[in-house]
């Protein structure tokens, strides 16, 4: 049984545990009272995002889309992670220099991926045809908007209150934005249904072929009613040409330069349609105690996980 963390801090501080995770907020006080822990942080290899509903209303307009991506504040949103996290315009785990076969710095710039900027969301739902009208956003109908964002609590702030930071902005330009708490299992079968507005979502790639977590979900194969559970990404988007691409793609090699120009083109037309958007890059801390063992260090293979005790034998060394 996992020790509640304000009883597991002493533990630790005694040298009774040799590894684990804690809440970003007592890891400090830990490495005070015991020198011999170090906290060991690496990049979560699941970087963060929002899935759109393209069923769901206005949602199914790229322009409204484009406009809700301009409203988040990731950066605030990576700093209240409990380890601080980061923001990248790709979906997989960005070690500072972003591989350029598969990514286009161009696209991300062009079509906003990670920007912030109130102004530019109203500007483009004033020339998308959503009216202001006393106070409150109309969708093209007339009615005013209003859409749920659902997020579920593990104990991390950037898991949470990206949905109330979203709201407070949304209503900024009239749009009413409902954050809604799951619990789990509810969040993992609404998320699948497509019962959504806009989903909290990880997505897990690897940079040397981002084809399987950023756009194979996209692929119109998985795509299914409202109601009934989707295999891919759960926004029921589809595009003729992201399935063109994506065809063309798993038909070659990652490491041939033909398909990493394919890889490009399904970058720039991901930024552009926004079926679904980066949100932050979580970094994680482990603990290790080196009171006894030694060896661990930050880039091993036990590292993405954390108690990985397999990996853990082919690393550590008594502490002599």
């Amino acid at each position: 049984k996992r020790p509640e963390p304000d009883v597991a801090v002493f533990e630790w501080e005694n040298n009774s545990y040799d590894l684990g995770r804690m809440p970003g907020q007592m890891t400090t006080r830990m490495v005070q009272a015991n020198p011999a822990l170090e906290l060991l942080v690496h990049q979560d290899p699941c970087p963060r995002g929002l899935v759109f509903n393209v069923d769901s209303g206005p949602l199914a307009d790229p322009a409204f889309r484009q406009a809700m991506s301009l409203l988040m504040d990731r950066t605030k949103v990576a700093n209240l992670a409990n380890v601080p996290g980061y923001v990248s315009p790709v979906l997989w785990p960005n070690p500072g220099v972003i591989d350029e076969n598969f990514y286009d710095p161009a696209a991300a710039e062009s079509f906003n991926v990670t920007t912030f900027d109130p102004v530019m969301a109203a500007q483009i739902l004033d020339d998308a045809g959503y009216a202001l009208v006393d106070g409150q956003r109309l969708d093209l109908e007339g009615n005013p908007i209003s859409l749920d964002a659902l997020y579920i609590d593990v104990g991390n702030p950037a898991w949470t209150v990206w949905a109330w930071l979203l709201s407070e902005q949304a209503q900024l330009l009239g749009i009413e934005i409902n954050p809604r708490l799951l619990d789990i299992p509810t969040f993992f079968t609404v998320g699948p249904q497509g019962e959504f507005d806009i989903l909290f979502r990880w997505f897990c790639t690897r940079p040397s072929d981002p084809l399987g977590g950023m756009y194979a979900g996209l692929h119109s194969d998985l795509l299914v009613p409202i109601g009934e559970s989707s295999g891919g990404i759960p926004g029921r988007y589809t595009n003729p040409e992201m399935d063109a691409l994506i065809d063309q793609i798993r038909a070659g090699d990652p490491s041939d330069p033909a398909i990493q120009d394919l890889f490009r083109q399904a970058y720039a037309l991901w930024a552009e349609d926004k079926p679904y958007i980066p949100l932050y890059s979580e970094n994680e801390g482990v603990m290790f105690n080196n009171k006894y063992w030694t060896g661990l260090e930050v880039g091993q293979p036990w590292v993405h996980w954390g108690n990985h005790f397999r990996q853990m034998l082919t690393y550590i060394e008594p502490t002599q």
